[in-house]
This record gives structure tokens, C-alpha cells and sequence, in this order.
């Protein structure tokens, strides 16, 4: 029965397989040149065959260089094709010899495959393809002509004396008062003038007034029509079939046909771009019309004279910013021998600061430390985990509270303190330059001043080991139980100030320290200042940090919705001293993230901003937060480098001289004492009773601030300090403002200077523009001197 069965099958095999009698043939080969455009060499042969029985649905296999492939077979035109591909290294000039098989040729040469005499099966018929080899410049030659062509007409104009080079080479970004006067005029003329009638003269009229809003339009225009163009060419879509689809006249479709087969993707790309030019300038003129309708909708539409003349204001505020910054920092090291190397160091400061890019998505490290009294064993461990980052791919690195050092007594703590200047802060430095690393010292003993307790100073520094930025630790630690006694008072100094965010690559940072975690007002401090992150270096102790320490960072990140980095230190210190650690990383929605275990380690977390976007849209808890019902009023000095409205006035910052989140403090045209000043809110409204709750406390706040300061200069012991609420109340500008006067003894009789401030300020003769910045610049420097 089996016998019976294996024969009924070798029979329908020996039936079904296919075998051509009396082969005639005749072939065609084409491959691909390009060795620039493509990744690999296509190589297509075509035939055609009669044999001496029908071969309608008969099978054909191909061997090309030991590899088997299968024939296809056209129903249409009848014709038969192979094709196959090879990488370009492997398709240098040379000969194919494509066998052919029939059905029962290609089964017998498989069996004699596996018996490993292949060659005992001869081919139906062998077809012979020459391969010329790759061309890696004629599909471009074209293109790179172009270029050069292009690059040299570039280098002529450059280089000719024209009126346009003359122009230029006199050209200077900042303005004289002269200028500014033309360029307002100017741009006051155009403003003024109407639309004319013709088509012709309409498109002059506005393409002068706004190029620079049609070039760009156009170019992007342009840009994304060839893309598509080049991406459908390199995808392989059938070019031809499209344009017949879309009723492309068959003139231009004749252009894609006739192009040469060697011709590279850009070629046709290029053809294909042209040919859909009114489709382009129609797309141009849509993208033009709607970017004209959203910017006059956003009122952002402006004519090229004002986006110029705004452009060259606003690089002049720039260059003031970056005075204002070194004035401010130059007082914080008056006593710095080489004040002209220092403001050198200072302007590479702040231009980092400013250019500072931060990226969406990076990997920072956080470390755990057990630092002793011994700095050079310290300092030895802060560089093994710096070099451990870098190799990981880091952009920023977390050091702990102390990472200096910790001393044995509290004379130790003292007798060791450098300031920035000194050797540990130095060596720190040169290693975030060597390894291209940002570093958080989180905390070191910062003797700055001699005459008081170190300070405990968070540090920033960039990867070219620049200190971007300093904190002093406001809250101070003072424990004193049955067991443990840690009083922070005793040998170190508070700090005085809370200062802003600061721009790293992983994101907008918010400096703390240790204890600083125990006071939720500055997490919403930075966060409405913009801060991504709130970074809590510390050095808890045992008993505080196993009951507090995560329920304190995981709120902190909840409630501002910003990563929380807390480097930590760990274990045994000293005899006297022991800390919790546990260093973490905690995201937006107060999740731990990365955790430190019980020993010296270093853990590595993702800060990905747009996750923390994302957190922050679903729930806007910073624009939920009630400002009318409750406030929380922060002492801070703000950068003074911007234009602030005083009703429909502008007051320059050349002539203010404080600025808070809310408030702003400039000196007075028409003073009535010396050292009359006034302090206003920034928001306009003319009454009093219209200022919310933060604003009253910021503006009241600032009032205090400037009257310490303005006491202390004109050594004075009273002030008058009112507000005139209205025009009743003798208010010549409608904006809230207060008046604070310093007062001399007789300086008006029967105290009447509430009558004179009553009188018209007409009455009172104007001072001059240098006069009143030099007094903004002499109040400046009392109070931005830390």
C-alpha cells in the first residue's frame, strides 16, 4: 500500500514539475551608476523565451553568483525579468552570468546542492550582463557647478566696491540719539502712507515695507515642495503614473520619461519641482497671506524699518544688561586685587549665561557622599564619580551639602573654610573644564568674608569650570536634643538673598540647601520664576532624615511640579557626626525616579521637560493659586534691563534703579527734595485699591527697601512716604506711585511740603537725562550690593 502511495506521488511531482524544450531567447540588462544618491547597486535583467511547449504558467529560477532567485513573468507583455541588488562595495566594473532554470532543472539542482555537486546541473541558458561600474560624480556634476558657480558670484559682490559694501562696512548696530529720531520718523512715514490702486505698485508698496516676513515664507514654501518631491523620487513611487493621475499635461510627463536612467534622485526631484511651480507660488502666496492675518490678528505685524529698529534697541539693551550683571557682581569682590581681569572673567560669565541652550531631553548624575575632614580624599572621590558621568554621557553633575569637607568640632569647621578663590573650588573647576561638564557643588564653606562664620554656598559651574552662579544657604539648621546637638548658627553665616533660576543645559535649576527643603515658599519661588528643577543638596541627619527626608522632596516636587535632585551625603562622618543620605531623583508628578542605596554610589536619571509640560497641562496649579485671597511676598532684586510703562510714559532703565517681580524704583524729572524718588507697580491702574494682594506687598516691600538704602546715603534719619490716590489727592500721572522723600531738618517750614508736592509739576523746572542717570547709577550700587 505504501509502495502504492510514494509512487502516485513521484508521479504527480514528475507531472506538475515544468521543463522547456528547445529554449530560444534574447535578453536586455540595465544597473544602477549612482554611487552617491543610492545605498546599493540594483541590477534588472529582461528576457524573452519560446520554447517547444506551452510556458504560460511555467516557473523560472535565476542564479546570480551561487544565489537563487525567482524569474518574474509579465502577463502583459510576456516578458520575463530578474532583478537583484549588491552593496556599491561589491559592484565594481565586471561580468554577471545569470543561469536560467526551468522547474525540473532548478528541483534537480537543489538535490545536487545538497549532495554538494551542483555543478552537475547545466542551466537552461545562461544570460551574460556587463556592469560599467559607479559613477560617484556624474549624477551631481551638474549640482556641484551650480554651487561653485554660485559661491563665486557670492565672492565677487563681496569683494566689489559697490555702494551696497560701502553701506555695510559703515554699518553699526547701536543708534545715536540722532539716529533713533530718523528711524522713528521713518518709520512714522511709512505708517502714514495708504495703499496704492495698481496691482504693480500695490506689491511694491508692500513687499518694501514687509520682505522680510514674504522671503522666509517663500523659501519654506519652496523647501517643503521639494522635500516631497525628492522623498516621493527616493521612496521608489511611480513618478510617470502619478502625473497621468493628477491630468498632468503629457508634454511635461514626455520630461520625466526622457530623462536618462543614470540621471540621480535630485535630477528628478528637480524636474518635479519644476513642474509644479504654480502649485508652489500658490502655496506661497496662501502661507504669505495667512502669516500676514495671524501677525496683524496677534497685532505683531510690523514693517521692516520697526523690526530693524526694534532689533537694534533690543541689542542695546542686551549690552546694558550685560554692564548692569558685571556691576552687580563686581560688588559682591571689591576687594579682589585685579579688578580688570575679574571683569574680564565676569563678561565670559554672562555672556554663557545668556547663550546658555537647554535641552529637552538629558542625563544628569547624583552622587552620595561620605566626606570627611580630609579635602584631598574628598576631592579624590568628587573626581572618580565626575569622570564615571562623563563616560555615561552626563551634561550635569550633583554634589551633596559639604562637599568640601566635614569637620571633627566646630573649630575644624572654621580653621578649614577657603573662599572661591581657593584651592578645592579651583581644582573642582578644572575638572568640569577637563571632563566638559556642568558641576552643583552643593554646598561648601565659603569664607568670603573675615570678619563672620563661613558662609554655606551652593555653587554652579559650566563646563568650561566658570561659576555661573552662587547661592547662600538662607535657612540655618539648629538642632539641640537629648543626643544631638548640630546648631548651624555656630559656624556658619546665613545668607541674605534668594536669587533666580538659573539656565544649565538640563534646564532652569532653582539652588537650595538642606534645610531650605523644610520651607515650601522657596520651591514657589523659583517655580514662578520659570525653574524646571529644585535641586536640595543636604546632609541630613539620621533620626530627621528616616522620617522626613523623601515626604519632604516628593512634596516639594508635587506641589511646584518640577524635578527635585537632592544629592546626599551618607554614613559615618566622624566619631560625632552621621548622615542619612538616600539621594534622589523625584519627577514633576512626584514619582522616585532613582535612588541611592546605603553606601558611597551615584545614580543617573532622564530630565525630559516635555514629560514635564505635559504634567504641568494637565493640571496649571501655578495659575490656580489664589493671589487675591492669599500672597507670598519675596524680597528679590530683579536684573534692570528692560522699558517699564509709568501710565502712558516710558521710563528708560537708565534712570530705574530697583526692580522687583512686581515693582520698579527710578529717580524723579522733577524732584522736589534731593533724593525725591518714587516706586511704582508695574502693572498700570491709577488707584490704589485696584493693586491685588501680592502687588500691595511687593510695592510696600520695595518702599522699605529703597527708604533703607536712600537713608543710609544721604545720612539721614526720616523720610516722608505718600501716595497720591487720584486727582482729588493732587495725582498728575494716573498710575499708582509712591513719593519718598528724605527730609533734613528745615528743609520746609511749617512742614509744607505736602502743598508743594499738591503744585503743578509744571512749576517745577525738568533735569537733565545724565543727570538723572547718574543718580539712578549711585542708588544702583547701594542696592545691588550684596
Amino acid at each position: 500500500m505504501m509502495k502504492s502511495f510514494l509512487l502516485v506521488v513521484l508521479g504527480f511531482s514528475a507531472v506538475s514539475a515544468f521543463s522547456c524544450g528547445s529554449p530560444k531567447w534574447s535578453s536586455s540588462g540595465y544597473s544602477t551608476t549612482d554611487g552617491f544618491f543610492h545605498f546599493d547597486t540594483t541590477y534588472i535583467t529582461e528576457f524573452t523565451l519560446q520554447c517547444n511547449n506551452p510556458i504560460k504558467d511555467a516557473r523560472f529560477y535565476a542564479v546570480v553568483k551561487g544565489r537563487a532567485y525567482q524569474v518574474a513573468h509579465s502577463v502583459e507583455t510576456s516578458n520575463f525579468q530578474v532583478s537583484w541588488q549588491l552593496p556599491h562595495g561589491e559592484s565594481g566594473a565586471q561580468s554577471f552570468d545569470i543561469e536560467i532554470f526551468d522547474d525540473e532543472q532548478f528541483a534537480a539542482r537543489e538535490s545536487a546542492l545538497r549532495n554538494g555537486d551542483a555543478s552537475s546541473v547545466k542551466p537552461l541558458f545562461t544570460i551574460t550582463q556587463q556592469h560599467n561600474g559607479l559613477s560617484y560624480l556624474r549624477t551631481y556634476y551638474i549640482e556641484t557647478v551650480a554651487t561653485l558657480l554660485a559661491f563665486a558670484l557670492l565672492h565677487y559682490a563681496h569683494w566689489c566696491k559697490t555702494e551696497i559694501k560701502d553701506s555695510f562696512s559703515n554699518f553699526k548696530i547701536t543708534m545715536s540719539q540722532e539716529e533713533k529720531a530718523t528711524k522713528k520718523k521713518e518709520i512714522e512715514i511709512l505708517q502714514s502712507e495708504k495703499a496704492p490702486d495698481g496691482l504693480l505698485a500695490k506689491f511694491k508698496f508692500y513687499f518694501k515695507r514687509y520682505w522680510y516676513i514674504a522671503v522666509p515664507v517663500h523659501f519654506v514654501c519652496s523647501l517643503m515642495w521639494f522635500s516631497s518631491a525628492y522623498i516621493l523620487v527616493k521612496s521608489g513611487v511611480d513618478v510617470i503614473a502619478l502625473l497621468q493621475m493628477l491630468h498632468i499635461p503629457e508634454a511635461l510627463i514626455e520630461k520625466v520619461k526622457n530623462t536618462p536612467q543614470t540621471a540621480g534622485v535630485l535630477v528628478i526631484a528637480l524636474i518635479l519641482y519644476k513642474i509644479a511651480t504654480p502649485l508652489r507660488y500658490a502655496t506661497t502666496l496662501a502661507g504669505i497671506q495667512v502669516t500676514f492675518w495671524t501677525l496683524r490678528r496677534l497685532g505683531k505685524l510690523k514693517t521692516a524699518k520697526e523690526v530693524e529698529y526694534k532689533v537694534r534697541s533690543g541689542y542695546e539693551k542686551y549690552q546694558r544688561a550685560i554692564r548692569r550683571l558685571n556691576e552687580r557682581r563686581l560688588a559682591n569682590v571689591t576687594s579682589k586685587p585685579s579688578k580688570k581681569k575679574y571683569m574680564l572673567v565676569l563678561n565670559q560669565i554672562s555672556r554663557r549665561m545668556l547663550s546658555t541652550e537647554i535641552m529637552r531631553k538629558s542625563l544628569i548624575a547624583v552622587t552620595q557622599l561620605t566626606c570627611t575632614h580630609d579635602k584631598e580624599q574628598n576631592f579624590l572621590k568628587c573626581k572618580n564619580m565626575v569622570e564615571r558621568a562623563r563616560e555615561l554621557g552626563c551634561k550635569m553633575i550633583f554634589f551633596p551639602e559639604c562637599t568640601d569637607y566635614i569637620g571633627r568640632n566646630r573649630q575644624e569647621a572654621l580653621d578649614l573654610a577657603e573662599n572661591e578663590e581657593g584651592s578645592t573650588i579651583k581644582a573642582l573647576s578644572e575638572l568640569a573644564k577637563n571632563n566638559q561638564i556642568w558641576i552643583s557643588i552643593g554646598g561648601f564653606h565659603n569664607k568670603k568674608d573675615a570678619s563672620k562664620h563661613p558662609y554655606n554656598t551652593h555653587l554652579i559651574l559650566n563646563s568650561e569650570g566658570l561659576i555661573i552662579e552662587r547661592y547662600d544657604k538662607l535657612h540655618q539648621f539648629n538642632l539641640d536634643i537629648p543626643g544631638t546637638r548640630l546648631l548651624e548658627r555656630e559656624f556658619s553665616t546665613a545668607g541674605e538673598n534668594a536669587i533666580q533660576p538659573v539656565t544649565t543645559p538640563v534646564g532652569k535649576i532653582g539652588m537650595n540647601i538642606c534645610y531650605d527643603v523644610r520651607f515650601p515658599e522657596m520651591g514657589i519661588f523659583y517655580r514662578r520664576r520659570g525653574a524646571h528643577i529644585l535641586t536640595y543638596p543636604a546632609a541630613f541627619t539620621v533620626p530627621t532624615g528616616s522620617l522626613h527626608w523623601e515626604v519632604l522632596l516628593r512634596s516639594r516636587a508635587i506641589e511646584n511640579q518640577c524635578y527635585v535632585i537632592a544629592a546626599a551625603q551618607f554614613g559615618v562622618h566622624n566619631p560625632n557626626r552621621i548622615s542619612y543620605g538616600h539621594a534622589m531623583v523625584v519627577d514633576p508628578n512626584g514619582a522616585v525616579v532613582a535612588q541611592c542605596s546605603d553606601k558611597e554610589d551615584m545614580i543617573v536619571a532622564n530630565i525630559d521637560l516635555d514629560y514635564l509640560d505635559v504634567i504641568r497641562s494637565r493640571l496649571n496649579m501655578i495659575g490656580d493659586r489664589r493671589g487675591d485671597v492669599y500672597s507670598i511676598n519675596f524680597k528679590e532684586k530683579l536684573l534692570i534691563e528692560n522699558n517699564q510703562k509709568f501710565s502712558n510714559l516710558t521710563i528708560e532703565p537708565d534712570v530705574i534703579f530697583y526692580e522687583t517681580e512686581n515693582s520698579f524704583a527710578f529717580v524723579n524729572l522733577k524732584p522736589v527734595t534731593s533724593g525725591h524718588v518714587l516706586i511704582a507697580p508695574k502693572r498700570v491702574t491709577q488707584y490704589y485699591k485696584d493693586l491685588s494682594l501680592e502687588e500691595v506687598s511687593d510695592l510696600m516691600t520695595t518702599v522699605q527697601t529703597v527708604q533703607k538704602a536712600l537713608v543710609e546715603y544721604y545720612k539721614v534719619p526720616d523720610c516722608t512716604i505718600t501716595i497720591q490716590d487720584g486727582p482729588t489727592a493732587g495725582q498728575t500721572i494716573p498710575h499708582v506711585h509712591v513719593h519718598l522723600l528724605p527730609r533734613r531738618q528745615g528743609d520746609f517750614e511749617d512742614n509744607e511740603i505736602y502743598r508743594e508736592l499738591e503744585e503743578r509739576v509744571n512749576n517745577r523746572q525738568p533735569r537733565s537725562k545724565p543727570e538723572m542717570v547718574d543718580e539712578a547709577s549711585a542708588y544702583r550700587k547701594i542696592l545691588y550690593t550684596v
